[in-house]
């Protein structure tokens, strides 16, 4: 371990013992995909805490500056709100709610992950395009 590593930690006997695929597997697992999309439900629905705070969220949610992932899958008068997350090149998230004109809403959960270098915006208009898939089907069946 190097003594960057060591002074992150701030313990000499710290030590990684997996490799960063395992790392980022773990980070998932362990966070729970279909855990996001439950989470946005109770924001939604004012139950994932004080009716105020769930109101916060879904407003920041709703002006977020990423329109390139979800939102791209979708054109107005559907509104996006979402969250997106990356690590290291590597993982490119995002998960938000979809709003119809018809107050019909989806919960969108969408988890990438590539190689190092990888087509940032390949990856991107992907997440857009699986997101509208999956939505249009719910909407198509619901």
């Amino acid at each position: 371990m190097t003594s960057a590593i060591r002074e992150l930690f701030g313990r000499a006997g710290t030590h990684v013992e997996s490799d960063l695929r395992t790392l980022l597997d773990t980070i998932g697992e362990d966070f729970g995909r279909a855990d996001m999309a439950a989470l946005l439900e109770l924001i939604w629905t004012d139950r994932a805490g004080p009716a105020a705070a769930c109101a916060r969220v879904r407003e920041v949610m709703g002006r977020q500056v990423t329109r390139h992932r979800i939102a791209a899958g979708f054109r107005p008068p559907v509104r996006v709100a979402a969250k997106s997350g990356s690590l290291l090149g590597v993982v490119r998230n995002e998960v938000g709610v979809v709003s119809f004109p018809d107050g019909r809403e989806y919960v969108a959960a969408v988890f990438t992950r590539s190689r190092p270098g990888s087509d940032d915006v390949a990856i991107s208009r992907a997440v857009g395009e699986a997101a509208a898939l999956a939505v249009g089907a719910l909407r198509e069946h619901g």
